[in-house]
């Protein structure tokens, strides 16, 4: 229909209607040639911002309504709050318009005091509860959201940039994870209460801060103000004192006093007329709040498993081999480091025992073993080694398994960590891990990896995990064979 047709049906003056859709309330649609084509939930949407605006609600009621973020019982019950102050006004001034009539008072004797003494009490109005202290948890519960969030996105920095492992992070890099989603939230949370009079968190439980007079909060306001939060409010999320400075801002927020932070011009908006329970944002709040939290986790495992796979996916070279088995023995070591990387060569650099970031080249036919490549017209085509060892004292050798595991890994660029049945790369690393005494092959992506182990005077057995040879008898010689071989399939 046109606008005359709408005009017609809602009795609006097409200026108010034009404002209306301005305004973003309705999104009449065009036809062919260009003019707006009204539908009937339109002249519907219309007729109901007449209604409410009869009753002197606010378009930010309107479109909070429209958008399901607040209840239409909430905003009647503030519209009649205020109406029952208004009559209370107007009966008051009726009042005392009809004593001085009869008293045929004129200006100049008017004696005020006795007309107002006579006067009755100014009936009290009804109790608006006060945002800052009506269910204070939902305050708790958008900071904290607000910190994960910050947190969240620190973590995608370091682990899509700088392929940081999360579940192996040291204290410090703990530390540093939380002073960098502080800083974060210290930069993010002024600009969105400057330009959105909001946060994330704050958004979720229907709350907004504002001056008094309802315009937003300086940059430079909100900027102090959240220093305070993350001193006064979060404890600068160290243990224990975060714990107690969450539960004192929560002891005076239940007692209804302010708490440290807030400015001396600030006023909060509440969706829900304090009445959250019992208003439709419960319906957005909680779903969005968990499920927040489920999608980080998500997020974070998603991450972790990014980190985890080596940089490169096809090995074409020793130099990308050498990464890729590096990257692994990281993450297998993390938070630590490991105490020997691979070469570009085949050797190894070991670190010295009670000597921090002191390296030494390990040159000799022990343990760990020196890899050896080999090179064709498409690049890296073979990566073998062998290992002999003898003891005639010693009681246990320890057979390079892990070796040959990484290696399969490290030549089809994928990162095994947790064993499944289901993978069968899994398998075929645990296999390599615990080697037997024979001949066996792996086959993957491409590779296949092949061994031939011998032990004398010993027997194997597994020890933490890995292959050992443990002689038989105390004294009795022990030695040691094995032949690695991984290469490139030709068919």
């Amino acid at each position: 229909m046109t606008i005359k047709d709408v005009e017609e049906r809602t009795g609006l003056p097409r200026a108010s209607v034009r404002y209306y859709e301005s305004e973003g309330l309705i999104s009449p649609s065009r036809g062919e040639n260009g003019y707006r084509d009204y539908s009937e939930a339109d002249v519907e949407t219309l007729l109901k911002i007449k209604l409410l605006r009869e009753l002197e609600c606010s378009l930010e009621d309107i479109r909070a309504l429209q958008a399901g973020e607040t209840a239409l019982d909430a905003v009647l019950w503030g519209r009649l709050s205020a109406l029952e102050g208004d009559q209370a006004r107007l009966d008051r001034a009726r009042a005392i318009c009809q004593r001085l009539r009869s008293d045929g008072v004129e200006y100049a004797t008017l004696e005020p005091e006795q007309y107002l003494r006579e006067l009755p009490p100014e009936p009290p109005l009804p109790e608006v509860p006060d945002p800052r202290f009506s269910c204070p948890w939902r305050r708790c519960f958008a900071r904290s959201l607000d910190f994960l969030l910050c947190s969240l996105l620190w973590y995608l920095l370091q682990g899509l940039v700088l392929r940081k492992s999360i579940l192996h992070m040291d204290t410090g890099g703990n530390i540093l994870a939380t002073a960098a989603a502080l800083a974060l939230m210290l930069l993010l949370e002024p600009l969105f209460l400057h330009f959105f009079r909001t946060t994330p968190g704050k958004w979720v439980f229907g709350l907004g801060l504002t001056r008094s007079d309802g315009s937003p909060l300086g940059y430079g306001e909100a900027l102090r103000r959240t220093g305070r939060v993350l001193v006064f409010g979060l404890g600068l999320q160290i243990p224990v004192a975060g714990f107690i400075a969450t539960a004192y801002a929560w002891h005076r927020n239940r007692n209804g006093r302010e708490q440290l932070w807030e400015q001396w011009d600030e006023a909060y908006e509440d969706r829900a007329g304090g009445q959250f329970w019992n208003s439709a944002l419960r319906f957005r709040a909680v779903p969005l709040f968990l499920g927040a939290y489920a999608v980080a986790f998500l997020a974070l495992a998603g991450l972790e498993f990014h980190v985890a796979q080596p940089p490169h996916r096809e090995v074409r070279s020793s130099d990308q081999f050498v990464e890729n088995y590096n990257h692994i023995l990281r993450y297998l070591n993390a938070p630590q480091e490991p105490y020997r990387t691979l070469l570009p060569d085949g050797t190894w650099a070991l670190y010295n025992d009670g000597q921090e970031n002191v390296l030494t080249l390990e040159l000799t036919e022990g343990y760990p073993p020196l890899f050896q490549f080999e090179t064709g017209e498409d690049g890296l085509t073979a990566v073998f080694f062998s290992y002999e060892y003898t003891s005639s004292e010693g009681l246990l050798l320890r057979v390079p398994g892990e070796e040959m595991a990484l290696t399969l890994q490290a030549l089809s660029g994928h990162g095994v960590f947790y064993a499944s049945a289901q993978d069968p790369l899994a398998l075929a690393v645990e296999r390599l891990r615990s080697p037997q005494e024979g001949s066996r092959g792996e086959r993957w992506a491409g590779w296949s990896a092949d061994y031939t182990l011998t032990a004398e005077g010993g027997e194997l057995h597994s020890l933490y995990g890995a292959t050992a040879v443990m002689a038989r008898e105390h004294g009795t010689p022990v030695s040691l064979r094995l032949d690695f071989r991984a290469e490139r399939d030709t068919d």
